[in-house]
């Protein structure tokens, strides 16, 4: 019997015999190409005109994540299993109701349209172990046209077509002794499509990346993330969006890493409503994406594995990021001394005189510093870059003054120019704003209120902007910047234009951060709080804005999830928000909770103050100083870890896995870290506790820093951790 709707696995043996017993076969057998024919077992063959399930296996003994810029493939390792082993393996699927087995592991259901992709790994004693499994098409699955076999399959390729509906394609390669990949990719051939989805199981295995969002967890599948744009945008004030950092890279536990090129429309789910998944969807119609040519909808992606997280982290470092010039990194006194911000003290009630009187507190208290930061409504209008008259009656000599008592200063910008302002109709003139479809200059919404925005895409915007903060530094003595916002979220509804503008709007903010680097790439110690694809930039990247509060509702415990997930996205030079948070619900955060903040900043890159220690009383003040000592103690290993990361791409800030990727409890600790591979730190993060339960990554030996004594790894309960004291250990190693 012969059933063209019926789908084959060919295998054929690689230096090897027919035969040979399994084991000597491990690794030689290769899935080569689909083809139709005869199938070996007709119990569930699909009825004409049905949609199509398929199953393939991938050894997982060798593949990572493949090269950035072209489409990365997967090598399938097909082995061959016994029927009933076939069948106990695919009946696990999610979507396996019913299967068909045979030597190449390929299985269809009739009643549903979904594919599965499925990897296994496989040990030294070939038991077999589900690492990722997963539904493709999901889109596709009512009612579609008859599946063929396209022309575009070939060896190593495989092509399918919904006939006059759509065409997904699958490419095979092996890209090093250790890397196979394989490449999906979704093509509609009508515009009745509005979308490609695809979910993958996150059950069996941590999950890691994507980025920064309100509710920051460790790992993301404790997550909740419904369908949103895969864009930068704000999730302070879209709470449901993905943050100011992302990347679209996320890994597991079980080395299988799933990357997306830039260039797809895509949406983004995590375990939404709880259903365990990571599900990709490329979508157009009611997106922020830029689709000037009237595409259809397109999906296109990347699965790859290998050992382990680290394994498939590392790779990806050196195959997606682009990493610094050697030894180039921000500013050194940055990562010694203390920012202090007028913000979460002041808001928007800054003038002349309580800026000098802040830098005079903070001398009088005997702290240092490594720059003073004037923030919101210095300005006349939002976009003019002058001093407001009535508020800074001397601006220049009010930075000389600073200056002589051994400030920097730094003061807040951003992309907005109010409609008010002079800036707005220069740029309006000159056409730097980002644009209607006539060219006029489209306005936007922000946080301060309604204005246009630069088009940072426009290489002539770029220079007008920089001019006006060169003089800034030539008129007034200012030595750099904090630059705000650059998210692609605050761009004005679509249809917009811009210079450059590409499907994806996050090219916005990459953009943005390279002007950023340019308007101080001498000494560096200006900061921006957006990253897309600017692992290159030396330059420190900020926290979204955290609230006074305890929790994982952007608060106090966000704070470590935060910090791992920059660091293995390739944004090593973190700046942590406010210590204390922004105090936007009271005038000052708890005084326990503002220590505690504190403590847990002290090992990360950079400290920065707002609310001052002495708002509180002397204990907070000593204990404030305590600590900011012992940052400065190791800053030299901080600044040599962060010139280390242009060589290796390895973070400054590491989670507990990276010495031990195999070890189950280091894959979810969140309230812990490593400072390079030596240093734990396991800051008290529980409101009223003197005490908290630690782990100590085995097999090692730590030494604790605070008493000296040698420890054995593992959990050590209720350890004593007063108000003024932060665990930390260091790791032995014989």
């Amino acid at each position: 019997m012969e059933d063209k709707n019926v789908l084959f696995l060919d295998t054929i043996p690689q230096k090897a015999e027919v035969g040979l017993p399994f084991e000597d076969q491990h690794d030689r057998i290769i899935l080569t190409k689909l083809s139709f024919g005869k199938s070996p077992d007709h119990r569930y063959l699909p009825q004409p005109n049905r949609p199509l399930t398929f199953v393939v296996m991938l050894s997982l003994s060798a593949v990572v994540v493949g090269s950035l810029l072209l489409s990365m493939t997967v090598m399938f390792n097909v082995f061959l299993l016994a029927p009933s082993q076939n069948e106990q393996l695919l009946t696990n699927l999610a979507c396996a109701k019913h299967i068909q087995y045979n030597a190449g592991a390929v299985s269809y259901l009739p009643q549903s349209q979904v594919m599965n992709l499925h990897a296994r790994k496989t040990s030294y004693d070939f038991e077999p172990s589900v690492i990722l499994s997963g539904c493709v098409g999901i889109s596709l699955a009512n009612g579609t046209a008859p599946i063929s076999q396209c022309s575009r399959s070939r060896e190593k390729r495989t092509c399918l077509e919904w006939k006059n509906k759509a065409r997904l394609v699958m490419e095979e390669t092996v890209l090093t002794k250790e890397v196979r990949c394989t490449s999906v990719s979704w093509e509609a051939l009508t515009y009745d499509i509005n979308d490609f989805t695809d979910c993958y199981n996150m059950s069996g295995a941590h999950w890691y990346g994507f980025g920064q969002v309100f509710d920051q967890k460790w790992p993301i599948e404790n997550w909740s993330m419904n369908f949103a744009p895969f864009v930068t945008h704000d999730s302070i004030s879209a709470k449901t969006a993905y943050g100011s950092v992302a990347e679209r890279l996320v890994f597991g536990s079980r080395g299988v890493g799933i990357y997306v090129p830039e260039d797809v429309p895509l949406f983004v789910s995590v375990n939404a409503s709880g259903d365990h998944k990571i599900c990709l969807m490329g979508r157009f119609k009611n997106s922020p994406y830029i689709n000037n040519d009237d595409l259809p909808p397109f999906l296109k992606y990347n699965i790859c594995s290998s050992d382990n997280a680290l394994q498939m982290r590392n790779f990806a470092a050196k195959n997606f990021f682009s990493l610094p010039p050697p030894n180039k990194i921000p500013d050194e006194r940055m990562f010694t001394s203390p920012i202090w911000s007028t913000w979460a003290l002041y808001k928007k009630t800054i003038n002349q005189s309580t800026v000098i009187d802040f830098a005079d507190a903070i001398l009088k208290y005997n702290f240092s510093n490594s720059q003073i930061e004037i923030d919101d409504n210095w300005t006349p209008h939002y976009g003019d870059m002058t001093f407001e008259p009535r508020k800074f009656p001397d601006p220049k000599g009010m930075v000389q003054q600073l200056h002589n008592k051994g400030f920097r200063v730094t003061v807040w910008v951003h992309p907005f120019a109010s409609l008010l302002s002079q800036s707005y109709q220069e740029g309006k003139a000159n056409g730097y704003f980002v644009k209607t479809k006539r060219g006029t200059p489209k306005p936007t919404f922000w946080w301060d209120g309604i204005g246009a925005i630069l088009d940072a895409t426009n290489m002539n915007a770029q220079n007008w902007f920089l001019a006006k903060l060169h003089r800034l530094k030539n008129i007034y003595g200012i030595n750099s910047f904090k630059f705000d916002a650059g998210e692609s979220g605050w761009l004005p509804p679509s249809p917009f234009y811009m210079a450059s503008p590409g499907i994806n709007p996050s090219l916005y903010s990459t953009m943005y951060v390279k002007m950023a680097y340019d308007a101080d790439s001498d000494v560096r110690h200006q900061e921006v709080r957006v990253g897309w694809r600017t692992q290159d930039t030396p330059i420190f990247t900020r926290m979204l804005d955290k609230d006074s509060v305890w929790g994982y509702n952007n608060g106090l415990k966000t704070l470590i999830p935060d910090a791992l997930t920059f660091g293995i996205l390739g944004y090593p030079f973190i700046l942590p928000d406010m210590i204390g948070g922004n105090a936007y619900a009271s005038t000052y955060p708890d005084r326990e909770l503002f220590i505690r903040w504190l403590e847990a900043n002290v090992f990360l890159p950079s400290l920065q103050f707002s609310i001052p220690p002495w708002a509180y009383d002397g204990e907070i003040i000593n204990i404030s100083k305590k600590m900011i000592d012992l940052h400065k103690k190791f800053a030299p290993t901080i600044i040599s870890l962060a010139k280390q990361f242009s060589e290796s791409g390895a973070p400054i800030i590491r989670p507990l896995w990276w010495i031990n990727a195999t070890d189950d409890i280091s894959l979810t600790i969140d309230s812990e870290f490593l400072l390079g591979d030596d240093l734990l730190v396991a800051p008290v993060l529980e409101q009223g506790a003197r005490a908290r339960d630690v782990y100590l990554v085995p097999p090692y030996k730590w030494r604790d820093e605070r008493t000296g004594s040698v420890v054995n790894c593992g959990w050590h309960l209720n350890y004593k951790a007063d108000l003024d004291e932060l665990p930390y250990f260091t790791r032995i190693i014989k």
